[in-house]
């Protein structure tokens, strides 16, 4: 990874037929965690897919810690370096946890020799040691979404991106990924980029929100500064949740189209 730690977005746009999933992304995304909101639809899954390389954007560009992955060259290391765990994490079912975790390291590029030992490593810190030997087919849904996770970060990488990585799982099992991301985002230089729907985790584990909206950057700024919007509470929701509202609502009011987000200066 290039000394200039980040991932900078420069126009990012994306269209699928006659729709924008994204339009006019512009914006850096620098060490630590940033959280990304919006409503279904809004271009969260989109993005992430697109900085893990899977689709390229109708226009635009984008770089991380300085690769340009419309080089070839460039997109070898950053593939390398990074580390991604989608909504949906598909696996060998009826292989071990442990194999599966060998597998992602040698497709990372771990030195086969090496493979082994960092899957048990990987295992150990997201708290699966003790199910190297299982078959992943008889894992709780909780401990496959930490699977996946050990997946995603067996090579080290200093870019990791998660797609709902609470998501359908019980309030133990999501504390337990939020304790490890917060504790691997806190290594340094470490760019961590995941997308939620539970707006109150944020607190836990952000040092930057990102809110999309219609494809477009609503918010994009500090934790402090997202919570600004949410005022004193009124009963029916979080300040988390009242400072999400609040920025939807300024940018259906607004129109905004990727100017001029919220908390962009």
């Amino acid at each position: 990874m290039n000394e200039a730690v980040g991932i900078d977005c420069e126009s990012l746009s994306v269209r699928h037929g006659a729709v924008w999933a994204l339009r006019d992304v512009t914006l850096r995304i620098g060490a630590g965690v940033t959280a990304v909101l919006g409503p279904n639809g809004a271009g969260k899954s989109t993005l992430l897919r697109l900085l893990v390389t899977q689709c390229a954007p109708s226009r635009g560009s984008f770089s991380v810690g300085g690769l340009d992955p419309r080089r070839q060259s460039d997109l070898n290391r950053l593939r390398l370096d990074m580390g991604f765990l989608p909504q949906r994490f598909e696996c060998m079912e009826w292989s071990s946890a442990l194999r599966n975790v060998e597998y992602s390291a040698w497709a990372h590029g771990v030195a086969v020799p090496d493979c082994n030992e960092a899957a048990y490593d990987a295992l150990s810190m997201v708290g699966l040691s003790h199910v190297a030997g299982m078959q992943v087919r008889k894992l709780s849904g909780g401990m496959r979404q930490r699977l996946g996770l050990a997946c995603a970060v067996v090579h080290r990488p200093h870019v990791l991106i998660l797609d709902e990585p609470t998501v359908g799982i019980d309030p133990r099992q999501r504390m337990d990924i939020r304790r490890f991301l917060k504790d691997y985002a806190a290594q340094g230089d470490v760019i961590v980029v995941m997308s939620t729907h539970i707006v109150d985790e944020i607190q836990t584990l952000a040092s930057d929100v990102l809110v999309l909206d219609r494809g477009s950057v609503a918010f994009h700024g500090s934790l402090e500064r997202f919570r600004s919007f949410g005022g004193e509470r009124d009963g029916l929701g979080s300040v988390w949740e009242l400072a999400y509202a609040a920025v939807l609502d300024r940018s259906e009011h607004t129109g905004a189209r990727g100017s001029d987000p919220v908390g962009s200066a």
